[in-house]
C-alpha cells in the first residue's frame, strides 16, 4: 500500500493562481494610477502651470495618497 504525505505542495497550483491574480490586480491598478497621474500632469501643464509645480502637485495628490 502506498501512502502519500500531505506537505502542502499539492496545494501550490491554487496558491500560485491566487498569487498571480493578486499580482495582476495590483499591476493593473498601478498602471491605472500612473495613467491618471500622467493625465493630471498634462492637464496642469497645458493650463500654464510650471512643470516642476505640476509634478509636485501630482505626486502630492495622486501618489502620496497610499
Amino acid at each position: 500500500m502506498h501512502s502519500q504525505t500531505l506537505d502542502g505542495t499539492h496545494f501550490a497550483p491554487a496558491a500560485r493562481r491566487a498569487g498571480f491574480l493578486t499580482f495582476a490586480r495590483s499591476f493593473f491598478e498601478a498602471v491605472a494610477d500612473s495613467l491618471s497621474a500622467a493625465h493630471e500632469y498634462k492637464r496642469l501643464t497645458a493650463n500654464g502651470m510650471q512643470p516642476a509645480d505640476a509634478a509636485r502637485k501630482v505626486f502630492e495628490t495622486k501618489i502620496d495618497r497610499r
